[in-house]
């Protein structure tokens, strides 16, 4: 298992239910999260220390409608390696 594959499964495993999935695909790790767990999730990037996220490259909303003519929303962030501030 690769460096992000093992920091998508330690953000899917310490957010639980925030994250509803998580995959690498070409250098990129993807964390997808519902609308409503946007926000700690990317408290948890930036403060939790094995993460140390300092920018994000990409955040993109999709919405789907549901059979039913409801609504659904989820949120994924990708970024390219991580970036650690040097102290």
């Amino acid at each position: 298992m690769d460096e992000l594959e093992n920091l998508g499964q330690t953000i899917a495993s310490a957010l639980g239910a925030a994250v509803t999935a998580h995959q690498v695909v070409l250098g990129e790790l993807s964390i997808t999260t519902t609308a409503a767990d946007l926000i700690k999730v990317m408290r948890f990037l930036r403060d939790d220390e094995r993460c140390q996220f300092v920018s994000f490259l990409d955040v993109t909303a999709v919405d789907c409608r549901a059979a039913s003519g409801a609504s659904t929303s989820s949120i994924t962030c990708s970024r390219r390696g991580r970036t650690a501030e040097s102290g």
